[in-house]
């Protein structure tokens, strides 16, 4: 089958380069395409661990909770396009920022927790503030944490990099900020 096919190339690529994380996560996103999420999760873990190292002044721990891990620890600068909070992420050694950010899509599907994904968006938006879907990503994980008030402001961080950046108004990404904005809201009713 095609599956078995991807899975034997898959591989084969990650025994060629054992430094490369694309094919473990690549075979994550399979596995959650084959419905096994716990294997998908596995493999992102081993992905991200041959390049990301966790800052542990991120950690709930060091917060008093998942739910303390926002805006306030994880600022992003946009006059200098840095994070207030530095990270332990070697430039050099990161994959592309795309690769990243699918890598934060991911986290949100799997992980029971906003953490990780978050502290790979804040890193992400250190490295470069001018990509909407970022902040999108960005506020998603805020919302997922219950940081309502900070993902709003994501949002509308957001909407004005859009303004910024010359997108139309009715780009996809507008409405995709509309919607998260609404959910924000609703989650705020109900909370």
């Amino acid at each position: 089958s095609i599956c078995l096919e991807v899975e034997s190339l898959l591989t084969r690529a990650a025994a060629i380069d054992s430094t490369n994380p694309e094919p473990a996560q690549v075979l994550s996103s399979l596995r959650i395409e084959q419905g096994r999420p716990e294997e998908a999760f596995a493999m992102l873990r081993k992905s991200m661990s041959l390049w990301f190292h966790p800052d542990s002044s991120t950690s709930p721990e060091a917060h008093g909770s998942e739910e303390d891990v926002g805006m306030e620890s994880a600022e992003v600068d946009l006059t200098h396009g840095t994070a207030a909070r530095g990270t332990e992420l070697e430039e050099e050694q990161l994959p592309a920022y795309e690769f990243r950010i699918e890598t934060v899509k991911l986290l949100l599907e799997l992980d029971d927790t906003t953490e990780t994904a978050l502290e790979v968006a804040v890193h992400l938006l250190s490295e470069n503030d001018r990509v909407p879907d970022t902040w999108h990503l960005y506020a998603l994980c805020l919302h997922a944490g219950g940081n309502f008030e900070d993902a709003l402001k994501a949002i509308e961080d957001g909407r004005r990099v859009c303004k910024e950046t010359g997108m139309a108004d009715d780009d996809d990404i507008f409405l995709s900020f509309a919607e998260l904005e609404e959910a924000v809201k609703a989650s705020m009713s109900a909370g």
